[in-house]
């Protein structure tokens, strides 16, 4: 046989090998923990695009109102001496008009477009109370056998 076929064996004692056992265990239990953690990031961020769609949908009607009321509204005109002057710098009153906000500017990048859902990757299809169950009960097995190790 090669040096690299060999099968090394290492001896364990009963406080090693019991040790050892509760390790992977606990590594168990912490990937469940992080599988639920990343889980519930998901469908927080997934309802984050969906209430930044549904806020620039909202911007865009409050735009639409607002122009409509600024079209109906009389013009004011300033008196020649609130306007700008060139030469009393500290005594000058500017007037400025807020521009409109454009419809590039209220847009929101998002991955999710109106109507259409976020393309995920394909996966048999559970419904989310069955993953967390099935999660919650690999949780539920893994600390019984560390218990039962105790």
């Amino acid at each position: 046989m090669k040096k690299k076929d060999s099968i090394i064996h290492i001896k364990l004692d009963g406080d090693e090998a019991i040790r050892s056992r509760k390790d992977v265990l606990n590594t168990g239990i912490d990937l469940i923990k992080i599988a639920q953690s990343v889980r519930t990031y998901r469908m927080l961020r997934l309802k984050e695009l969906q209430l930044k769609i549904e806020l620039r949908e909202r911007l865009r009607e409050a735009n639409k109102g607002r122009n409509k009321i600024k079209n109906l509204l009389p013009k004011v005109q300033i008196p020649k001496i609130l306007k700008k002057h060139e030469g009393d710098m500290h005594k000058e009153i500017v007037i400025k008009e807020l521009k409109p906000m454009d419809e590039e500017e209220t847009k929101i990048e998002s991955p999710v477009k109106k109507g259409k859902k976020p393309k995920q990757k394909a996966r048999p299809e559970e419904k989310p109370a069955q993953i967390s169950n099935s999660l919650e009960d690999q949780l539920k097995s893994i600390q019984a056998k560390l218990n039962s190790i105790e």
